[in-house]
């Protein structure tokens, strides 16, 4: 639970997904700029007024939003191969 509570903190700040993570930043720029619009993205769903058609687009919204962490996670591990 606190890894909830800090992402919700992070969001106060950065913005409804919460802070790019530093292996976004350290990676390829297209991660960057995927998950720069997952944050416009974001941030209009956070804007629709509460509905089951809010809370399923911000379900997708997670979904991408952990694809990005997992193919970032696989990218860096590969790099990290010999």
């Amino acid at each position: 639970m606190p890894e909830q509570r800090k992402w919700s903190d992070e969001r106060g700040s950065f913005g409804w997904i919460g802070r790019m993570p530093q292996e976004i930043i350290d990676g390829p720029r297209e991660f960057i700029i995927r998950w720069k619009v997952l944050a416009e993205d974001a941030r209009k769903v956070a804007c629709l007024p509460n509905n089951a058609a809010k809370v399923g687009k911000a379900r997708r919204i997670e979904q991408r939003r952990k694809d990005i962490l997992a193919e970032v996670d696989l990218k860096t591990k590969r790099r990290a191969c010999p």
